[in-house]
Protein backbone atom coordinates (compact mmCIF):
# COMPACT_ATOMS: atom_id res chain seq x y z
CA UNK A 1 0.00 0.00 0.00
CA UNK A 2 0.96 3.72 -1.23
CA UNK A 3 -0.12 6.68 -0.16
CA UNK A 4 0.21 9.82 -2.14
CA UNK A 5 -0.25 12.98 -0.12
CA UNK A 6 -0.68 15.47 -3.28
CA UNK A 7 -3.24 13.50 -4.65
CA UNK A 8 -5.28 12.07 -1.83
CA UNK A 9 -4.97 8.45 -3.40
CA UNK A 10 -4.37 5.28 -1.89
CA UNK A 11 -2.69 2.67 -4.18
CA UNK A 12 -2.79 -0.82 -3.31
CA UNK A 13 -0.79 -3.54 -5.33
CA UNK A 14 -0.54 -7.11 -4.40
CA UNK A 15 2.26 -9.74 -6.05
CA UNK A 16 0.21 -12.49 -7.40
CA UNK A 17 3.63 -14.47 -9.02
CA UNK A 18 6.24 -13.83 -11.69
CA UNK A 19 5.46 -14.71 -15.28
CA UNK A 20 7.64 -17.78 -16.17
CA UNK A 21 10.25 -17.19 -18.80
CA UNK A 22 8.90 -19.60 -20.91
CA UNK A 23 5.28 -17.39 -20.89
CA UNK A 24 3.52 -16.66 -24.21
CA UNK A 25 2.45 -14.15 -25.83
CA UNK A 26 -1.07 -15.96 -24.76
CA UNK A 27 -0.65 -15.12 -21.13
CA UNK A 28 -0.45 -11.65 -22.46
CA UNK A 29 -3.38 -11.42 -24.12
CA UNK A 30 -5.05 -13.25 -20.93
CA UNK A 31 -3.96 -10.53 -18.71
CA UNK A 32 -5.40 -8.01 -20.77
CA UNK A 33 -8.72 -9.85 -20.89
CA UNK A 34 -9.11 -10.10 -17.35
CA UNK A 35 -8.70 -6.57 -17.54
CA UNK A 36 -11.29 -5.29 -20.15
CA UNK A 37 -13.73 -3.26 -18.32
CA UNK A 38 -12.52 -4.44 -15.21
CA UNK A 39 -14.87 -7.69 -16.26
CA UNK A 40 -12.45 -10.71 -13.95
CA UNK A 41 -10.99 -7.92 -11.75
CA UNK A 42 -14.05 -6.45 -10.16
CA UNK A 43 -12.17 -2.83 -10.88
CA UNK A 44 -8.99 -3.30 -10.37
CA UNK A 45 -6.24 -3.98 -12.89
CA UNK A 46 -3.79 -6.95 -13.45
CA UNK A 47 -0.03 -5.24 -14.35
CA UNK A 48 3.14 -6.60 -15.06
CA UNK A 49 6.57 -4.90 -13.58
CA UNK A 50 8.30 -5.24 -16.71
CA UNK A 51 11.68 -5.19 -14.97
CA UNK A 52 10.84 -8.44 -12.24
CA UNK A 53 8.14 -9.80 -14.48
CA UNK A 54 5.99 -9.92 -11.11
CA UNK A 55 1.91 -10.03 -12.32
CA UNK A 56 0.40 -7.52 -9.37
CA UNK A 57 -3.33 -6.68 -8.84
CA UNK A 58 -3.56 -2.69 -8.59
CA UNK A 59 -6.07 -0.64 -7.50
CA UNK A 60 -6.12 3.05 -6.54
CA UNK A 61 -8.76 4.99 -4.37
CA UNK A 62 -8.63 8.71 -3.98
CA UNK A 63 -9.85 8.89 0.24
CA UNK A 64 -11.36 12.02 0.60
CA UNK A 65 -13.90 11.58 -2.14
CA UNK A 66 -15.37 8.12 0.23
CA UNK A 67 -16.63 7.45 3.39
CA UNK A 68 -15.26 5.21 6.43
CA UNK A 69 -17.83 2.52 5.10
CA UNK A 70 -17.01 2.46 1.73
CA UNK A 71 -13.28 2.63 2.18
CA UNK A 72 -12.89 -0.43 4.71
CA UNK A 73 -15.58 -2.50 2.39
CA UNK A 74 -12.96 -1.44 -1.01
CA UNK A 75 -10.18 -2.61 1.47
CA UNK A 76 -11.81 -5.88 2.03
CA UNK A 77 -12.92 -6.60 -1.40
CA UNK A 78 -9.51 -5.72 -2.61
CA UNK A 79 -8.05 -8.48 -0.38
CA UNK A 80 -10.52 -10.87 -1.29
CA UNK A 81 -9.99 -10.29 -5.04
CA UNK A 82 -6.38 -10.56 -4.18
CA UNK A 83 -6.60 -14.00 -2.41
CA UNK A 84 -8.97 -15.25 -5.12
CA UNK A 85 -6.40 -14.13 -8.21
CA UNK A 86 -2.71 -14.89 -6.53
CA UNK A 87 -4.36 -18.94 -5.78
CA UNK A 88 -5.32 -19.10 -9.33
CA UNK A 89 -2.05 -17.42 -10.89
CA UNK A 90 0.18 -19.54 -8.71
CA UNK A 91 -1.88 -22.53 -9.67
CA UNK A 92 -0.79 -21.63 -13.13
CA UNK A 93 1.42 -19.13 -13.41
CA UNK A 94 2.96 -19.80 -17.22
CA UNK A 95 -0.12 -20.36 -19.19
CA UNK A 96 -3.04 -17.94 -17.73
CA UNK A 97 -5.49 -18.55 -20.83
CA UNK A 98 -7.68 -20.63 -18.49
CA UNK A 99 -7.34 -17.63 -15.65
CA UNK A 100 -10.02 -15.31 -17.76
CA UNK A 101 -12.90 -14.27 -18.07
CA UNK A 102 -13.41 -14.49 -14.49
CA UNK A 103 -17.53 -14.17 -13.72
CA UNK A 104 -18.20 -11.09 -10.89
CA UNK A 105 -20.23 -13.79 -8.72
CA UNK A 106 -16.89 -15.83 -8.44
CA UNK A 107 -16.16 -13.60 -6.16
CA UNK A 108 -17.58 -12.56 -2.74
CA UNK A 109 -18.74 -9.61 -1.75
Amino acid sequence: MEADAESGQVLLLAPLGPLGEDASGSAARSLLAANFLFQGTRGESLSLDPDSRIVFLCAALELASVDTDFAVNWFIRFADTARHWRSRWQSQPTEVSNLVPLPMSALRG
